[in-house]
């Protein structure tokens, strides 16, 4: 959830919101278990899952500019849309019997210096991203755009092009 949220924190700085960033997370979390559970690697099977979510997240960025609508009202749509895809590909069934023993779930479901492996990959998210929103290009452009989007606009910066950037983010 935090890792989510961190995400987040770029658009809310461009001043938008994701509802549907849940849904998101239950749909690629789904293809890789399920892909998992076919037999495919844990790690092809995970760098699966977020290419899933970037893709989602860009089909909402997409579906913004093209229609023209506020980015919520797309993702209120969308929330549905994507849960309901995510009944559809699971058979509304959970998944069961993952290999346990797999490197994969040895090393994130360790621990690393007495806490969570899973907290120090959200730790080490936490700090990469706050570094890119304070101290890159895209960061400063996502800023720019939520400080205000016209002078964002005339001074060449491209808002949708950032826009599909930080809702694939």
């Amino acid at each position: 959830v935090a890792i989510m949220a961190f995400g987040m924190v770029y658009l809310i700085a461009m001043v938008e919101i994701d509802l549907s960033v849940g849904a998101i997370y239950a749909v690629a979390a789904m293809v890789a278990a399920m892909m998992i559970q076919a037999g495919i690697d844990p790690w092809l099977a995970v760098l699966a899952a977020l290419v899933v979510g970037v893709i989602l997240g860009a089909i909402n960025a997409l579906l913004t500019i093209l229609l023209d609508v506020p980015l919520i009202i797309i993702t209120l749509g969308t929330l549905s849309a994507y849960s309901g895809f995510n009944l559809i590909i699971s058979g509304a069934h959970p998944v069961f019997g993952l290999p346990k023993e797999h490197s994969f779930f040895v090393i994130f479901g360790g621990e690393f210096l007495g806490l969570p492996v899973p907290t120090w990959v959200m730790l080490a998210i936490g700090i990469i991203l706050h570094f890119v929103l304070h101290r890159s290009r895209f960061g400063s452009t996502v800023r720019a755009i939520g400080s205000n989007q016209h002078a964002a606009e005339f001074i060449g910066i491209r808002l949708n092009r950032v826009r599909v950037m930080a809702m694939s983010l």
